[in-house]
């Protein structure tokens, strides 16, 4: 990732699950972190449930 300054910011995630519309599931390292990302439609919006552990 680079920043707007020009700093670059090593990152590494690993896909642990992607059900299509549904919800996504990665690994973050460093700081280390898992998040899970579901999708739900509610009408001609989308609700967004984003958990870290």
């Amino acid at each position: 990732m680079h920043g707007p300054d020009g700093k670059e910011y090593h990152n590494k995630s690993i896909f642990k699950e992607v059900i299509p519309f549904k919800k996504i599931v990665y690994q973050h390292f460093a700081p280390s972190f898992l998040a899970t990302i579901e999708f739900e439609g509610r009408g001609e919006q989308t609700f967004l449930r984003w958990l870290l552990c």
